[in-house]
């Protein structure tokens, strides 16, 4: 028969079995709540690869929530803008800044990803969402995105925001790793800077 764990013993168990949960949870393919999870005003995430890489390697949770914002971010790797409606189709509300970096996946589909992002702008503003800023992923493989977006900005009728990160990495090419696509460490540094930047002071979110 084995002895009972010594208090000492048991103690450690339990915190090394937390401590192994926080690492899996810090996986790049999941789900995950931004850093910042008290205070400071409510703000969602939504997004595919790039967007793991901007909490992961950029550090979005820590810049938005210095900035006085409540970060949540749910991102999860290859997803397109299907998959981000349906989670936003899970929620009852969202917060009045939403912020979608969603459209590098499955590719170039133009008229599935216009018809997509009028649905999903429109799922968001009748759960509370008084800014929806879709920011495009500017890489090499559909350059063309932007000005897709563009359009659906001005039929929007100011409800969408429609940041150029395009232009941002045009500037500094290095950013981009080989692939055309994902980013340096740098370069998702510079990402998580730029959308605390698009986003602004949260005392002028409503």
């Amino acid at each position: 028969m084995l002895a009972a764990p010594r208090p000492a013993r048991l103690v450690a168990l339990v915190l090394g079995l937390a401590l192994l949960a926080g690492a899996c949870s810090a996986g790049g393919s999941g789900h995950a709540a931004g850093a910042g999870t008290t205070g400071g005003r409510p703000i969602l995430f939504v997004g595919d690869s790039l967007t793991v890489g901007a909490r992961l390697f950029g550090r979005l949770g820590a810049i938005m929530g210095a900035a006085g914002w409540r970060p949540e971010v749910v991102a999860q790797d290859g997803q397109d803008v299907t998959w981000g409606l349906d989670q936003v189709r899970r929620r009852d509300r969202v917060p009045p800044v939403v912020v979608v970096g969603l459209g590098t996946n499955p590719g170039p589909e133009p008229i599935a990803f216009t018809a997509d992002v009028r649905t999903m702008v429109a799922e968001l503003t009748r759960r509370g969402a008084r800014r929806v800023v879709w920011w495009p992923p500017g890489d090499r493989v559909d350059p063309a995105r932007l000005a897709r977006a563009t359009v659906l900005r001005d039929e929007a009728g100011g409800r969408l925001e429609v940041p150029d990160w395009p232009a941002a990495l045009a500037r500094n090419p290095q950013w981009l790793t080989a692939d055309g696509v994902h980013l340096t460490p740098t370069g998702y540094r510079s990402l998580a800077g730029f959308l605390r930047d698009q986003v602004g002071d949260p005392a002028d979110a409503g």
